[in-house]
């Protein structure tokens, strides 16, 4: 879901609880700054979200947005698909966030999110965020 929560700021999408909310569903809120910056990966900083025209691959909200810039995790001896010999501790060495904690997620899960209702970080994490997308090799 978090993938494509750019979608929701597109007009038409989920006008019900748009309108439910006080939003107008009919708007375009794709270039609204108070908008893009919860639904978009790392907008305001460099290499982030610019525009859908400029960045159209950093719409949504993607592992980076919690667990640190991408070009960290392109590097062969950490997430390459040879290296079936994963270590959390390499990540956590190359400054990456393995486990995002409830300050992260209160970036956007906060009171100035419009759609903001108590965020329970710990029954969250208990369902587990990757449970519909697998890894492709099991992490320690």
């Amino acid at each position: 879901k978090m993938a494509q929560a750019f979608e929701l700021l597109k007009p038409g999408v989920r006008a019900d609880v748009k309108k439910a909310h006080n939003l107008d569903p009919d708007k375009d809120y794709t270039q609204d700054p108070q908008c893009v910056q919860c639904h978009t990966t790392g907008y305001g900083a460099a290499g982030g979200f610019e525009s859908v025209d400029k960045t159209p691959d950093l719409t949504g909200v993607q592992c980076e947005a919690c667990h640190g810039a991408g070009s960290e995790f392109t590097k062969p001896e950490l997430m390459s698909f040879d290296n079936k010999e994963f270590k959390l501790a390499d990540v956590v060495a190359a400054g990456l966030n393995p486990k995002p904690d409830l300050a992260t997620c209160q970036h956007c899960h906060n009171d100035k999110n419009p759609f903001n209702k108590p965020f329970d970080f710990e029954s969250r994490k208990a369902q587990g965020v990757h449970q519909l997308f697998p890894l492709k090799y099991a992490h320690e």
